[in-house]
C-alpha cells in the first residue's frame, strides 16, 4: 500500500456540512448513478436538514481525511438505539455509511484510518457493534477490518 505524508484526520463540525454533503452526492452518484438535477437538488435539501440536526447532537458522527488543508476522504456513522436482546444488551449500535476516498488517493489507508477513527468513538460511547452495507469496492477491505455477515438476515421493503 502506498502512503502519503501530512493527511491529517478530525472530527467534523457543523460547520463541515456542506463539504461533507458535497462528497455524500458525489459517493451516491459513483454507486447509483441518478438522472436530474431535481433529484439531487431534494436530495442535497434532505441531507443538508439531517446533518443540521444530527451533528450538534451526535447522532451522526464523522471523520474527515485532510490533505493541506484540504479534504480527500469522509466516513461517518448514524447511532442507532433501540430495545436490548442477547447479543446487544444496551441495544445501542452505528451504521458506517459515506465511506469515500478522492479517487487520486484511493488506496494510501484512508479508509482504515476513518474506520479505526469510528470505531474507537463508538467503543467511548458504550456502542459494541457496526454495521455497513459494503459496495464491491469496499468489500475486502470491510471484511478485512472484520466486519461478517450479520446473523440474521436483513431485509428491507421500499414502498
Amino acid at each position: 500500500m502506498k502512503r502519503i505524508e501530512n493527511i491529517t484526520y478530525r472530527k467534523i463540525k457543523l460547520a463541515d456540512k456542506d463539504i461533507f454533503i458535497e462528497y455524500r452526492i458525489r459517493f451516491l452518484q459513483e454507486i447509483q448513478k441518478p438522472e436530474g438535477d431535481v433529484i439531487t437538488k431534494n436530495l442535497e435539501d434532505c441531507i443538508r436538514e439531517y446533518f443540521e440536526e444530527k451533528i450538534p447532537s451526535n447522532q451522526f458522527i464523522a471523520f474527515v481525511a485532510e490533505k493541506d488543508g484540504n479534504p480527500i476522504g469522509f466516513g461517518g456513522m448514524v447511532i442507532q438505539e433501540n430495545p436490548g436482546h442477547y447479543k446487544l444488551i444496551n441495544g445501542k449500535q452505528a451504521y458506517i455509511l459515506n465511506m469515500y476516498t478522492l479517487p487520486d488517493f484511493r488506496g494510501l489507508g484512508i479508509c482504515r484510518k476513518i474506520l479505526t477513527l469510528l470505531k474507537e468513538t463508538a467503543f467511548e460511547m458504550g456502542i459494541h457493534r457496526l454495521s455497513l452495507l459494503a459496495t464491491e469496492m469496499g468489500n475486502e477491505i470491510y471484511r478485512d477490518f472484520g466486519f461478517k455477515e450479520p446473523d440474521w438476515t436483513y431485509l428491507e421493503l421500499d414502498f
